[in-house]
């Protein structure tokens, strides 16, 4: 073999192999992605996509039980939201306790919500895992600052396989859970039969639960990857360079970081990486003036129909500080999650308009 064609081969070697390399790199990226968006970044428990993959694995239906924390937004009322935070975190520690007690999965779903999946399929086993639950909110929870110790309580809907909606436990849990609140009960296990109370607040299943719910946005990460990665100049590399230049400002350390991550959600929902559906209209980030620096925290703004513009809690800068994900794909997770609770909240007010 000639030198050149020896040298030639060695530069195929050295592509292939660097090839690979970002491949591997890539995919790790992907699955470190997809854990961050089951996962609840306040409470370290899985959320809403995390609980419906758990679900997914489960050999045997298991049981579901739902329950909404008391006395929560008494606490963030007088308190603040960092002891309200504080206090999910510490419910949460312990309701994973339970749940890995029964070989089961604890999430949160948003707020002061909860879930439990529990391979149980008896009344009077999910009984006892309420009463133990009950014990756990009873025991004083220590807060920061002037909170002190609160005590707490919960209201529960359950439901038990079999039933007959077998294939969507998560709603019939829900279904039992509202029953609860509008009947004034601690607990509530589904009923074949039973339907959402007629004047209960949420008006049906969440937009997220209900039988082939169109998304009301989407993320194309392959897209991002490829628009990020594009070689060369010139107009046609324009986005790219654009995109790659946002994404090195975003490092949640940087007194800029509001500025750059709000300029990002921009762009990406402008070259499509961002897809927005009905009825979301537009989505966007606004640096605050809050924190040690001028872009201490971040706010969320997502419209609805052009006429209604919902506003998230100011999210800090540290938080999107993940150990395993990029920084702007944490950031995205994070959108993706805000804009569909949003979403639900929206339809909620929707339905309560229309029956007015």
């Amino acid at each position: 073999m000639s030198l050149s064609a020896a040298a030639w081969a060695a530069s195929e070697v050295l592509q292939i192999g660097a090839a690979v390399v970002t491949l591997v790199q890539l995919r790790r990226r992907i699955a470190a992605l997809t854990a961050a968006t089951r996962t609840d970044e306040l409470t370290g428990l899985g959320n809403r996509r995390g609980l419906t993959a758990a679900l997914a694995r489960r050999v045997a239906p298991p049981a579901v039980l739902l329950l909404d924390v008391r006395r929560f937004k008494g606490v963030n009322d007088r308190y603040g939201y960092h002891a309200g935070d504080e206090l999910l975190r510490q419910v949460a520690a312990r309701l994973h306790q339970i749940a890995a007690r029964h070989a089961g999965v604890a999430a949160r779903l948003g707020g002061d919500e909860f879930a439990l999946l529990l391979p149980i399929a008896a009344a009077a086993d999910v009984t006892a895992v309420i009463a133990e639950v009950e014990r756990a909110l009873a025991t004083p929870l220590h807060l920061p600052d002037a909170a002190g110790q609160v005590e707490l309580s919960a209201v529960f809907g359950a439901s038990l396989p079999p039933a007959a909606l077998s294939d969507r436990p998560l709603r019939a849990a829900d279904i039992a859970l509202h029953y609860a609140r509008h009947h004034g009960l601690q607990a509530v296990i589904y009923r074949p039969g039973m339907t959402y109370p007629a004047a209960e607040d949420r008006h049906g299943p969440r937009l997220r639960d209900r039988p082939g719910a169109a998304p009301v946005i989407e993320t194309d990460t392959d897209l991002l990857h490829q628009l990020m990665t594009v070689p060369g100049s010139g107009s046609a590399a324009g986005p790219a360079r654009r995109l790659t230049e946002l994404a090195e400002r975003c490092d949640p350390r940087s007194s800029t970081f509001g500025t750059a991550a709000a300029e990002l959600v921009a762009a990406l929902v402008t070259h499509r990486v961002l897809w927005l559906h009905e009825p979301v209209t537009d989505v966007r980030l606004e640096a605050t003036a809050a924190g040690p620096h001028r872009d201490g925290a971040l706010l969320l703004l997502v419209t609805f129909a052009d006429t209604l513009t919902l506003c998230s809690a100011p999210m800090s800068a540290p938080s999107f500080a993940h150990p395993a994900v990029e920084p702007v794909e944490f950031l995205l997770a994070t959108v993706v999650d805000t804009v569909v609770g949003f979403a639900d909240a929206y339809c909620t007010l929707r339905a309560q308009r229309a029956d007015r």
